[in-house]
């Protein structure tokens, strides 16, 4: 913890950052790629904010990952986390090991909505599952059969603190 705090005091805040740069504080041992063997059978929670509030909502969902209170009983299945600055929206995703464990995930995804008090309209938080990366985005060759699929939607809706939601795996 004393290394995270040493490190983390000298960072720019996401709300300081310029355009197209990436935070990615992920485990020790994890590398932030989908290709990476702890996350290739996983997925990310993917939520787009206006331009603002990067700072903080990225700040209040690292300490509940570093406390352990995000997921808690899930707390190794959070591989890492990930802040994109981008020209009109910010986007701020969580990565999970097993997109198969139905039960971390709605823990994880339960976790962001409360560490963030998400707004009453953002009833979900997306998520995509690196299969449909690994197989080009073929829905067919997902080994999900129980997982519930929307066709892909990018929605572009600006209301409030959420820009959009792109929603490829329902939860």
């Amino acid at each position: 913890m004393e290394d995270f705090w040493s490190t983390y005091n000298y960072m720019v805040r996401p709300n300081d950052l310029p355009n197209t740069t990436d935070y990615h504080l992920f485990r020790s041992g994890i590398k932030p790629t989908w290709e990476d063997s702890n996350n290739s059978r996983g997925g990310k929670f993917i939520l787009r904010l206006r331009k603002g509030l990067a700072s903080n909502y990225f700040e209040n969902l690292i300490f509940a990952i570093i406390g352990e209170t995000l997921a808690p009983g899930h707390e190794e299945d959070v591989c890492g986390v990930v802040m994109s600055v981008r020209l009109s929206e910010d986007i701020l995703s969580v990565w999970n090991r097993e997109s198969n464990n139905r039960d971390a995930r709605d823990k994880i995804g339960e976790g962001i909505r409360k560490v963030l008090q998400l707004p009453g309209f953002a009833t979900m938080v997306s998520f995509l599952f690196f299969y449909f990366i690994c197989w080009g985005g073929d829905f067919a060759h997902l080994e999900h059969p129980s997982m519930p699929f929307e066709t892909p939607i990018h929605a572009r809706e600006k209301r409030g603190d959420i820009v959009g939601l792109c929603l490829l795996g329902t939860l």
